[in-house]
């Protein structure tokens, strides 16, 4: 499976998927990393590793024109799958409809629960005693793609936003690198709306870190 990534910063579960990619035996390698910030670290470490990249900036263009010029080149790499990895753009109907099965993302928050922006803060406010992390196929309303993975840890009586985002992190490096893995083997597929998991890797992709 060939897989793109988009990225808006510097790129830590791209680095991680990348480094996944160049395991032996792995099914999936990164063809490809766009991101919408020309100057995004992570773009500068991808040429640096001398992986495909490209930028899309917006401007003052139409969203729809960008994203046929974004579909003609990943189409351009025969690529299967788009991994968005602190990707902080919404993606048009258009695009989402056309890669609809074939575009994932990870979200800070045991999805359903809190959707959107500022995640920890709302998490930490409202007093949950559990945090985590989804990976999930994205579809036209925002966060609210079927589910293909989840990692979830404790909240501490002291936690911050902050902290709470230093604990995830690691979490989300190891469960994405598995959904992609799981994807790219034919044992998760979208039906749907939902994701059907083959029960051998189930467990797999549920990560309990406590």
């Amino acid at each position: 499976m060939r897989v793109a990534i988009f990225i808006s910063g510097r790129g830590s579960n791209m680095q991680r998927i990348v480094a996944d990619s160049r395991q032996a035996n792995c099914p999936y390698e990164v063809a490809l990393i766009g991101s919408n910030r020309q100057h995004a670290d992570g773009l500068r470490w991808a040429k640096e590793q001398q992986i495909n990249s490209f930028d899309f900036s917006f401007g003052e263009r139409n969203k729809d024109e960008v994203e046929r010029d974004i579909t003609q080149e990943l189409e351009r790499h025969d690529i299967n799958m788009i991994a968005l990895a602190g990707y902080m753009r919404v993606l048009g109907t258009k695009f989402v409809q056309h890669w609809h099965g074939r575009l994932i993302n990870i979200h800070p928050s045991l999805l359903p629960a809190y959707r959107g922006l500022n995640v920890h803060e709302r998490t930490i406010n409202d007093g949950v005693h559990f945090a985590g992390c989804t990976v999930h196929y994205v579809v036209d309303e925002l966060d609210a793609g079927p589910i293909i993975a989840q990692g979830i840890t404790k909240i501490s009586a002291h936690e911050t936003s902050a902290s709470l985002a230093a604990k995830l992190l690691p979490m989300e490096h190891e469960l994405y690198p598995k959904a992609l893995r799981a994807l790219s083997t034919g044992q998760v597929k979208l039906d749907g709306m939902q994701a059907k998991i083959k029960p051998e890797v189930w467990d797999n992709l549920r990560l309990v870190h406590m």
